[in-house]
């Protein structure tokens, strides 16, 4: 414990001591008009010492909250942090909870944002600011739990709506470059795929049949193209009749074919259109996002020569084309 970093801070009385009712009441409209939670807990013993306003938060009264909590007292250790862990905290967020709790015990001061809730409510994203307290030799943690859902969620969606095309909702060029960057990073020892797909003459339909029917055949094969791949796959646009998919840890070469032929495959919705596919297969065609990629430009060009039909990079592999 590294008390040098706790001197000149003092712990406030918990709510419940307050001997003035009108500075009692004062503090509980700051939090509720706030919309926090204030929180007070003995480090040394891993008790909660008090809660104000989860309420506001939680939709449970403070008195529920400590009694829940307070059911956890003896414990042991390990046990405690887990009842503790498990009735306030996302299974998914334990790990930076427990990382808080930690630099907290070090002396220091931590932000962090986690999904919260208490006594089985619903989850909801919350902030965390919490600081160590040395107060007569012993160190509380003094933390302010702000209700930030709806922001988060926002967040989210605007972030969401950032990486898709519009038009199709497909993720898009930028989103789709900056995955695979990342799982070719991360992944290196699996077999993945990069398929890059154009329609075959896709002026000639805007030209003859108009340009609401190419919209129409742009969103009909994006769908097509999601229903033929797995959700851990990435399927994008990059802009007008080109699309590509990522097919993560391809399991065999007869997996990839089969899909490559519905992919092929003419059908009503998409106007009886003809498509043409490149494919490039990571490690063995390159090894980085740049390569893998022009490996598969370079296959498709190939495919394109004959139309309606896929090429590999590999030299190893045959074109695959339908009638």
């Amino acid at each position: 414990m590294n008390l040098d970093k706790l001197s000149g801070l003092k712990l406030y009385e918990p709510v419940d001591t307050f001997s003035n009712d009108y500075y009692r009441n004062r503090f509980y409209t700051v939090l509720q008009a706030a919309n926090l939670c204030v929180f007070v807990v003995d480090m040394k013993n891993r008790l909660y010492v008090s809660i104000d306003n989860a309420e506001s938060i939680f939709g449970v009264s403070d008195e529920e909250v400590l009694k829940d909590v307070r059911k956890f007292d003896a414990f042991p250790p390990n046990d405690y942090a887990a009842a503790i862990s498990e009735y306030f905290s996302h299974p998914d967020d334990k790990s930076v909870i427990a990382s808080a709790f930690y630099k907290v015990m070090e002396g220091e001061r931590v932000t962090y944002t986690a999904r919260m809730r208490a006594r089985g409510s619903d989850f909801k994203w919350c902030r965390i600011d919490a600081c160590p307290v040395l107060d007569r030799g012993n160190v509380y943690m003094l933390g302010v739990v702000s209700d930030i859902d709806d922001l988060k969620r926002r967040a989210d969606k605007w972030k969401e709506m950032a990486f898709r095309d519009p038009f199709t909702g497909l993720f898009n060029k930028s989103a789709v470059e900056s995955m695979i960057r990342s799982i070719l990073n991360e992944n290196r020892k699996s077999r993945h795929a990069l398929l890059l797909v154009d329609i075959d003459h896709f002026k000639d339909i805007n030209d003859t049949l108009g340009h609401a029917e190419g919209d129409r055949v742009l969103v009909n094969f994006a769908k097509k193209l999601q229903g033929l791949f797995r959700s851990s796959d990435i399927i994008g646009r990059f802009g007008g009749d080109e699309f590509i998919a990522f097919i993560r840890d391809v399991s065999n070469i007869n997996f990839l074919e089969k899909r490559i032929l519905k992919i092929l495959e003419k059908d009503c919705e998409c106007c009886n259109i003809s498509v043409s596919v490149g494919v490039a297969v990571f490690p063995y065609d390159a090894q980085d996002y740049e390569s893998l990629f022009n490996a598969a430009d370079v296959a498709l060009y190939k495919a394109k020569l004959i139309r309606n039909a896929c090429a590999f990079s590999s030299d190893k592999i045959k074109v695959i084309t339908v009638d």
